[in-house]
């Protein structure tokens, strides 16, 4: 599958896998078959890992480092978690007042039916006459 037909949690998936896992970016294109070498590193700046990267890159030059930036990237990886699971709860109270607006519809309608076949009955009682559609009439 090319890298462009993958969706965006996969591409988040694959991203996430190289920067806390231990396999390098050429094995991981060759496990997910992607094609162009820096793919991976496009996507890691799609979602913002940019400060990971730097650290996964230090660390594999055995560079030292800071606390600080160790800090910063932790201080962007949880506001960025924080900013997906706000959305993710945003999404779920849309999806909940949906939900009870469709069932107030729902038990207006089953009201509105059970109203319309009493008034049949009523005006059939009162005139005398069948009013409902019998099966299989002529049209």
């Amino acid at each position: 599958m090319s890298h462009e037909g993958r969706s965006l949690s996969e591409k988040r998936r694959i991203a996430e896998e190289y920067l806390y896992g231990t396999e390098s970016q050429t094995s991981l294109n060759m496990k997910y078959r992607i094609k162009g070498n820096s793919a991976i590193l496009n996507w890691i700046r799609q979602f913002g890992f940019e400060p990971l990267y730097e650290l996964k890159k230090a660390e594999k030059m055995k560079k030292p480092v800071d606390d600080k930036s160790l800090l910063v990237a932790e201080n962007q990886e949880l506001r960025r978690r924080l900013s997906e699971l706000e959305l993710s709860l945003e999404h779920s109270k849309s999806d909940s007042s949906e939900v009870d607006s469709l069932k107030k519809k729902l038990e207006y309608a089953e009201m509105s039916a059970i109203a319309y076949k009493k008034m049949i009955e009523i005006a059939e009682e009162t005139l005398g006459i069948d009013i409902r559609k019998k099966p299989g009439a002529k049209q």
